[in-house]
């Protein structure tokens, strides 16, 4: 049964798919972190795994389209191989097309397959990996609330990437659900913005001062930026702090948010 959420569908795999399945993985800016685009005998076995798991187990690797049934990519999760070094578990994992980035579908798609899997599946654990540079990966778990699980990294070597180092997140049912109820914002009046902001998926957002707050001085704001950094998940920094912040973690998508001043202390996107 297709699973829908306000802004996608995700269903079971058919076989005319094929050809939007080979089109993503030949994309090599979308592949960059696999190793380079797969051609399409590989992208066809690819599609394969994904029709067997769900043929074998229930669940597996969803295809992801608007519900106008435009075609974004996948996302759903995925049984590890036997001899994975961290053992045996399931993992969550996401692709979509390049023009899709940057509008919340990842979020959007993952919570709503992480929901199937504890509800429907009834998993009891469910893990995300990246590599230390998937900045955009990583934010997008911090979104669903996953907790780093830094015990569990592992190494592996792999034809297509060479030795590639995975930072591990996980989630259970009682945490995925518990980091549902603190989605709620806190009292702020920034917390609307970051819900705004944060559709674009930004890896890291920057606070704005507006004059009042420069004569004030940065730490009467401090308190307000940890607190909606707890809630966003996502990293701050000041205006003064902003080019620092740009050098030192290589952001590509930043999300900006300017204070206004004495009409309320409103924010703005």
């Amino acid at each position: 049964m297709p699973i829908e959420t306000d802004r996608l569908r995700l269903r079971a795999w058919r076989e005319h798919d094929r050809g939007a399945f080979a089109d993503l993985n030949a994309d090599p800016v979308v592949m960059a972190d696999l190793g380079g685009p797969l051609v399409r005998e590989s992208s066809d076995a690819k599609l394969d795994r994904y029709i067997d798991a769900f043929r074998l187990r229930g669940y597996g690797r969803w295809l992801v389209e608007t519900r106008a049934g435009s075609f974004l990519g996948y996302c759903g999760v995925m049984p590890a191989p036997v001899d994975h070094p961290i053992g045996q578990h399931v993992e969550i994992g996401w692709r979509l097309r390049r023009d899709a980035w940057g509008k919340g579908y990842a979020t959007e798609a993952a919570h709503a397959a992480l929901t199937d899997a504890f509800r429907r599946v009834r998993l009891t654990e469910v893990l995300a990996y990246t590599s230390a540079d998937n900045h955009r990966s990583q934010a997008v778990m911090r979104r669903l609330r996953l907790r780093r699980d830094a015990s569990r990294d592992f190494e592996i070597y792999d034809d297509r990437l060479g030795r590639w180092r995975g930072l591990v997140w996980a989630t259970t049912p009682g945490s995925f659900a518990a980091g549902d109820g603190d989605m709620s914002p806190p009292p702020h009046d920034a917390a609307r913005a970051v819900d705004a902001a944060s559709l674009a998926e930004p890896q890291y957002m920057i606070l704005g001062m507006s004059l009042e707050h420069i004569l004030r001085g940065i730490e009467a704001i401090r308190a307000p930026m940890v607190e909606i950094e707890a809630y966003s998940g996502l990293a701050w920094a000041t205006w003064h702090e902003a080019i620092q912040a740009l050098v030192k973690y290589g952001a590509r998508r930043i999300g900006l948010l300017t204070p206004f001043d004495r009409t309320g202390n409103e924010f703005a996107t």
